[in-house]
């Protein structure tokens, strides 16, 4: 039932016939229920995961590559939706808005389709804010915060986030009507973006990445979509919303709680 409804496009009655398939393995004993909504079953893997890596295949996973060191493939996907699972509604989220920037990519191509991409990029960006939240609970501020303590420790990566919003509060003072509006959200997608092609160390690279997703999670959901260049460009949101999961990865790395509730040190980012 699941399998028609995403073949016909219909993604919420999709989903909940998948989540209902989940629930019946679980009341059979197969299963968390989890598997199936998540993509982790040969059924939800055809229909959740192999569409999405077609989608994002090479070249336009070059961005992904070039922040993580990790191409973007089948096991990848999965280990980042697994990654977010440990808080099951993240997964939920981030598995909706990967299938909805994917439908949002067949044709005729209109305002819908780029009001669904610009959405399904809001919505996962949050879903790098949650992991973040889940992981950092000391640390309760704003994403900013989050994101510096991710990357505190590892000079070249905190190096570069702090030029590029040093760089931002330059163009778009605190204070400024600007910024926090499509010009600004404009102005940072260009500039990472340029920064990424230029062919920088994978470190200084994740540096941008937290950089952007930082900006478009403070200015995106305040302004018009269809204000903003990627609205209308499909090329350039599919490399911005590569960048935005590649930030999702690097949340991997985020300083975890101990037992007693301190905080451990960051794990070396290089690494899995």
């Amino acid at each position: 039932m699941s399998v028609c409804h995403f073949k016909n496009g219909d993604l919420e009655n999709g989903f909940k016939f998948l989540t209902e398939t989940g629930n019946e393995d679980v009341a059979n004993g197969s299963s968390d229920g989890l598997a199936v909504r998540l993509g982790d079953h040969p059924l939800s893997r055809q229909i959740l995961i192999e569409p999405v890596v077609s989608a994002f295949a090479a070249p336009r996973s070059k961005h992904y590559l070039a922040i993580t060191g990790c191409t973007l493939d089948e096991l990848e996907l999965r280990d980042l939706i697994k990654y977010a699972a440990q808080r099951p509604m993240d997964a939920i989220q981030l598995v909706a808005a990967l299938q909805r920037f994917l439908k949002a990519k067949s044709s005729p191509q209109n305002d819908w389709t780029r009001y669904a991409r610009i959405r399904a990029l809001a919505d996962l960006v949050i879903v790098v804010e949650s992991t973040l939240r889940r992981k950092q609970r000391p640390c309760d501020g704003e994403l900013c915060d989050q994101l510096t303590e991710l990357l505190k420790g590892q000079s070249a990566y905190l190096s570069i986030f702090g030029t590029f919003n040093t760089d931002f509060g330059k163009v778009y003072p605190k204070n400024s009507p600007k910024k926090k509006t499509a010009e600004a959200v404009d102005w940072c997608v260009q500039k990472t973006i340029t920064f990424l092609n230029s062919g920088a160390p994978r470190e200084k690279n994740g540096g941008a990445a937290c950089f952007l997703t930082l900006r478009l999670r403070n200015s995106l959901l305040h302004v018009l979509e269809d204000q903003v260049n990627i609205f209308a460009d499909e090329a350039k949101c599919t490399e911005v919303f590569g960048i935005a999961l590649a930030t999702l990865r690097l949340a991997k790395w985020a300083p975890r709680e101990s037992s007693n509730g301190r905080v451990m040190g960051t794990e070396d980012l290089t690494g899995d």
